[in-house]
């Protein structure tokens, strides 16, 4: 199972003209920037969840993507917990967005796929089954986009549609976003964010 370590005190960071609650929270708002990713701090509340985040689509003339609400926590690993109560939530409340849960930092060296930048909820769209369906958000880089000057990557989920969330795109595949390029990606977002003592 996995634990939420809450031992470390929050730190409010200012990133990007936003106060955010969390160095965490803004570190992931620096990368979604590195990344090309437009989103929203704290889009609005939900009966039992707050949302982190909402990703928008990036219109490419693909099929329409929906935005992803993203939930942040300090995790290393899947909570099930957590995802839970987020698809709950989001029943309770009949928002049919998708929820993407991230931790501290994305998933690096994951077989067959390389990275994922967290765990992405599918709906099942099934009556018998209304919670939704979390596996890995597989990345691909943005070079196989068709088109794509925009973003430097995309991701979609690991075991259910293919399709690509911010792009919309659908080939067939997905993955790819190799391991040393996220985590350089992941290290741009981290020194926008770090710490700079006054002088």
């Amino acid at each position: 199972m996995v634990e939420i370590d809450y031992g470390t005190k929050a730190v409010e960071t200012e990133y990007a003209g936003t106060i955010f609650r969390s160095r965490l929270e803004a570190r992931w708002a620096a990368f979604f920037d590195v990344l090309g990713w437009p989103w929203v701090y704290e889009p609005f509340d939900l009966d039992g969840w707050f949302p982190d985040f909402l990703l928008e689509p990036v219109h490419m003339g693909f099929e329409q993507s929906s935005p992803i609400l993203v939930e942040i926590k300090p995790i290393s690993g899947f909570c099930p917990e957590t995802a839970k109560r987020i698809s709950s939530a989001l029943v309770k409340s009949e928002n049919e967005l998708e929820p993407l849960l991230l931790g501290l930092t994305p998933q690096f060296n994951i077989p067959y796929y390389e990275t994922a930048v967290g765990w992405l909820g599918e709906d099942y769209q099934d009556p018998e089954y209304p919670l939704h369906y979390f596996e890995h958000a597989v990345l691909r880089p943005g070079d196989g986009i068709p088109g794509n000057t925009k973003i430097k990557a995309d991701f979609c989920h690991e075991n259910g549609y293919w399709k690509h969330r911010i792009t919309g795109y659908y080939d067939g595949m997905m993955g790819g976003l190799k391991t040393h390029v996220c985590q350089r990606y992941w290290g741009e977002a981290c020194n926008k964010v770090r710490y700079r003592p006054n002088s």
